[in-house]
Order: structure tokens, then C-alpha cells, then sequence
């Protein structure tokens, strides 16, 4: 790992470190902002190669005809619009470890997509796991995803509502 994705991942540990690790059944995230059509699609297909249990949870549009899903499929009904957001719900195979992950795609106001990456610190966490040396692993994880999407905003913080871009003190931009 080199120094500035070291460094990144320390701050980024050193503001989550309060509440990261909250088992009270409630959910972290991290939001992939301002992502590409094409970004969109070689996540998706890289998710159907490498994740176990993946499936997409379409939410169509009622004047939409469901269609078998496939990545180029679900990126050209979220761009025609027959879908209005897509989930999808997988556990990584990342070097190491395993978690659940959920990530829900919505188009935003400026014709992109946001990504939420929603886990739970149960499931990323075991309770034998050294808690700052798997945060390690977790985000190390979410910034390869960054890198694939090929975007340059990723925030994390507890469940929310809220858009990262409102300026909400949950959200930290890391």
C-alpha cells in the first residue's frame, strides 16, 4: 500500500473511529458521487464476475416492462429512465475477508449517478477482528471501488438520509 492511500485511510480512520463500530443494528455508508454511465457499467459487471450471492433489486417505473437484468441492461434502463433506481445486494470476495454489501444507484440532478454503499459494522466487524486494522481492509476496499467508478468524492458516515453534499456533519468526505 503506498503512503497517500496509507494516509488517506488513517484520517479517514481517525474521524470514523467514534461510532465505526456501533453494534446497535444500525447501518455504516459510503457514497460514490457524480458516477459515469460507463463507470456504472463496468461495476456492475465486475460485481457479476467476482461477488458471491449478487442480485439486482430493480425499482421500474409503472409505465416500465420488466426485463431479465443484466449490467448493460440495468445502466441502459436507468439511462431511458424505465427504472428509477436499481440496488444491489452482494458480499465481496475481497483478499482477506468477506462483508454484505447493498449498493443503491439513484441518477442525480445532474444526469450522473450516486452510488450508497450500505453495510453493517456487525458484518464487517467480527467480534474477534482488531477493529482499526479491518477499518484498514473495509476502506481499502471502498476506495478500489472508487477507482473503479473512476470518481474522485467518496464520503462515509452512519445511516443517513441526508445528501453528503449538504454540508450534514454525519458525512465526512474522505
Amino acid at each position: 500500500m503506498d503512503n497517500a492511500l496509507s494516509d488517506r485511510i488513517d484520517n479517514a480512520w481517525k474521524v470514523c473511529r467514534r461510532w465505526i463500530n456501533e453494534r446497535d443494528g444500525s447501518a455504516n455508508e459510503v457514497m460514490f458521487v457524480d458516477v459515469t454511465a460507463a463507470s456504472l457499467l463496468r461495476l456492475f459487471e465486475t460485481c457479476e464476475i467476482h461477488a458471491v450471492s449478487f442480485a439486482y433489486e430493480p425499482t421500474w417505473r409503472a409505465s416500465a416492462r420488466p426485463i431479465p437484468l443484466n449490467a448493460c441492461n440495468v445502466v441502459q434502463c436507468l439511462q431511458s429512465d424505465e427504472m428509477a433506481s436499481c440496488s444491489l445486494s452482494y458480499i465481496t470476495c475481497a483478499p482477506g475477508f468477506q462483508f454484505s454489501v447493498r449498493l443503491i444507484t439513484d441518477r442525480n440532478i445532474k444526469g450522473l449517478y450516486d452510488l450508497d454503499a450500505i453495510w453493517f459494522p456487525e458484518n464487517a466487524f467480527p467480534e474477534n477482528a482488531e477493529v482499526c486494522a479491518r477499518f484498514h481492509m473495509v476502506f481499502a476496499y471502498f476506495i478500489h471501488l472508487e477507482h473503479l467508478l473512476k470518481t474522485r468524492r467518496l464520503f462515509i458516515g452512519p445511516e443517513s438520509l441526508d445528501d453528503p453534499r449538504s454540508g450534514n456533519n454525519s458525512w465526512i468526505e474522505a
